[in-house]
């Protein structure tokens, strides 16, 4: 598996990889791998979020948060497999 699989795995994938692994080198490695994509997706989330406050105003940096919220499944998806999409957040939030 190479390193941009990896990223791609989800949270329970990743564990199951961190605790198959043989050796105590390939182990770190992939504990490493895990922890820059827990990096990746905060720097995305701060990133985001203070540029829509910058242009938006403070008062509708909420409206940022919704748009992070919806634009993370779409972040996830898994674009190999086309049967396994799930649809944003706000399609299937029960009224």
């Amino acid at each position: 598996m190479n390193f941009y699989q990896e990223l791609q795995l989800n949270q329970a994938m990743s564990k199951q990889v961190i605790r198959n692994a043989v050796s105590l080198k390939e182990k770190a490695l992939h504990i490493g791998i895990y922890i820059f994509k827990v990096m990746i997706t905060m720097v995305f989330c701060v990133v985001f979020v203070t540029a829509y406050a910058k242009l938006f105003g403070d008062e509708n940096s909420i409206v940022g948060e919704w748009g992070k919220y919806n634009i993370k499944p779409i972040s996830e998806a898994d674009f190999i497999e086309h049967d396994t999409w799930t649809p944003p957040p706000c399609l299937t939030y029960n009224y």
